[in-house]
C-alpha cells in the first residue's frame, strides 16, 4: 500500500499536457483576433480609398455612374481574400443623404475564433465606413452659378441688383 501512494510517476506530463493545451488554445484564440483586426485595416484603407475615388470623379454629366465604378474598380486592386460576397462597396450618395455622409461603406462577417471550444460559434459583424463630402459636380456648379446670374439678372430688370437675395459666393466650383 505504501508502494503505490508514493509513486507519482508521469504526473508531471499530464500536467504539462494540460496547460501546454490551453495555452496554445489561447494562442490561436488571439491569432484569429489579430488576423481579423489585420484585415479590417485592410479592408479600412482599401475602403477610403474608394472613398476617395468615388468622391473625385467626374464627368460633367448627371449623376454619379462613373464615380460609382471607379470607385469598384479602385476597391477590387486590392484584392480583398476572405471578405465574403456580401462584402460589397455600398455607397451613400448625395440623393439620398447629406453632404458630409458622402462616401462608401461596406459590411462583412467573420467567425471570432477558429477554436468553437472557447469561444463558440460566435460571428462578428464589421462595418466599415468612409464618409468624406463629395464636392459638387462640374455640371452642378453650371447650374449653381447660371442659377444665381439669372435671378440676379430678372430681378427688377436687367442691371437692378438692389432687390434681389441672391449672393453669389464661391461655393467651391
Amino acid at each position: 500500500m505504501n508502494k503505490l501512494s508514493k509513486n507519482n510517476k508521469g504526473q508531471s506530463t499530464i500536467e504539462f499536457l494540460s496547460t501546454f493545451t490551453f495555452v496554445i488554445a489561447f494562442f490561436f484564440v488571439f491569432a484569429k483576433i489579430g488576423l481579423n483586426f489585420t484585415h479590417s485595416y485592410l479592408l479600412q484603407y482599401a475602403n477610403f480609398m474608394a472613398s476617395r475615388a468615388y468622391l473625385v470623379a467626374d464627368n460633367k454629366i448627371p449623376g454619379d455612374s462613373l464615380a460609382r465604378s471607379k470607385a469598384n474598380q479602385v476597391f477590387q486592386s486590392y484584392n480583398v481574400v476572405n471578405c465574403g460576397p456580401e462584402c460589397a462597396l455600398k455607397f451613400n450618395s448625395k440623393q439620398t443623404t447629406d453632404w458630409f455622409l458622402t462616401g462608401t461603406y461596406l459590411d462583412y462577417k467573420t467567425k471570432f475564433s477558429l477554436m468553437k471550444v472557447l469561444t463558440g460559434d460566435i460571428d462578428m459583424s464589421f462595418r466599415i465606413e468612409s464618409f468624406l463630402g463629395k464636392e459638387p459636380t462640374i455640371r452642378e456648379c453650371l447650374v449653381r452659378v447660371c442659377q444665381s446670374f439669372s435671378e440676379v439678372t430678372t430681378a427688377s430688370g436687367a442691371g437692378n441688383c438692389s432687390s434681389t437675395l441672391t449672393t453669389i459666393y464661391d461655393n467651391g466650383c
